[in-house]
């Protein structure tokens, strides 16, 4: 007896090209779905053989030398298109790293935590020699880096429930003095996920005996050409959650660990003035990438706003000249 499975899978064989696509088709279709609305499976978040290999050795990656002695300046790079934090800590650079970035710190699972992060793992530093650019013979570098995964529930109730970030750390310079380090986070689950990363950039420095500065900065960075109304609001969305997550939550890791000190009030206006304009900037570009019609009509009322303002103002004038003669 011929099993019905079979007799299924010989007629489909059988049958036309058009017949023969659907099944392929409406398996796409769905796994597209899931993947828009969340129904997924959730990443592993322990690193898997090959990909501990591909990021190297375990190391300590901790910070040697006189602790809190500066010889030379800081050389900061340029930041992010964001600023996300931007904080003066009474510590030392060295203390800092140990407690937020070294192996044996629970600080960004608590982080994670306090943002109602689930499946969170922090991986260790690891090292591996890379070759130098243009280097003709033996020339190599360090590369340090870690691995950090996590799922962020999302509330939005006609999005994704839920979204699996991978960031990887890779530390550029680490010294008593300062230190540098790169963060690309890359986000699965959402729409357009494959399209965009987010690029993060920490810097501390010392910049007293018992005080560092600490700059977090970040921006949206597109891998895959996207349409521009969508491009607009990716990048929109991306600040916003960078800006909570940074400014709200870690904020607090910091204060919590070490204390901040706060800018006295008033201090800056002219910058503050300054960060007002380019949020009102940034405010009209998104509005305009985003929703064009709605620009134009804002745009449209704003002109004869101002055109009925300008005649105001001119027939108040003439009639003052007229009344004076």
């Amino acid at each position: 007896m011929v099993h019905p499975l079979t007799v299924g899978i010989d007629a489909l064989k059988q049958a036309s090209p058009h017949i023969r696509l659907i099944v392929p088709a409406a398996a796409a279709l769905i796994w597209t779905l899931k993947r828009i609305t969340g129904h997924h499976e959730e990443p592993e978040d322990l690193l898997e053989d090959d990909e501990a290999a591909s990021l190297g050795s375990i190391c300590s990656c901790s910070v040697t030398g006189p602790v809190g002695k500066r010889q030379l300046p800081y050389k900061v790079p340029a930041g992010k298109a964001t600023v996300l934090l931007d904080v003066m800590i009474p510590t030392t650079v060295a203390a800092f790293w140990k407690a937020i970035f070294q192996n044996d710190s629970d600080a960004f699972e608590r982080y994670h935590a306090s943002m109602g992060d689930r499946n969170t793992y922090v991986g260790p530093w690891r090292e591996k020699e890379e070759e130098r650019n243009g280097e003709a013979e033996g020339g190599s570098d360090k590369l340090r880096r870690r691995r950090v995964s996590f799922i962020k529930p999302l509330k939005n109730p006609l999005g994704p429930r839920q979204a699996a970030n991978q960031e990887t750390f890779r530390l550029v310079d680490l010294s008593p003095n300062g230190f540098t380090v790169e963060c690309v986070c890359r986000t699965n689950g959402v729409p357009f996920a494959s399209s965009f990363q987010n690029e993060i950039l920490w810097v501390g420095y010392q910049v007293e005996d018992n005080a560092m500065r600490l700059i977090v900065s970040g921006e949206c960075r597109f891998t895959e050409s996207v349409f521009g109304m969508l491009k607009g609001t990716i990048v929109r969305e991306s600040v916003q959650g960078m800006r909570n997550a940074y400014n709200n939550y870690f904020r607090e890791v910091v204060r919590e660990a070490f204390g901040v000190i706060e800018e006295e009030e008033g201090e800056d206006k002219k910058g503050g003035l300054v960060g007002a304009k380019h949020g009102l900037t940034d405010g009209v570009v998104n509005l305009a990438a985003t929703n064009p019609a709605v620009f134009v009509a804002l745009l449209a009322a704003i002109i004869i706003i101002l055109r009925m303002i300008t005649q105001q103002q001119l027939y108040t004038h003439l009639l003052r000249k007229a009344m004076a003669a």
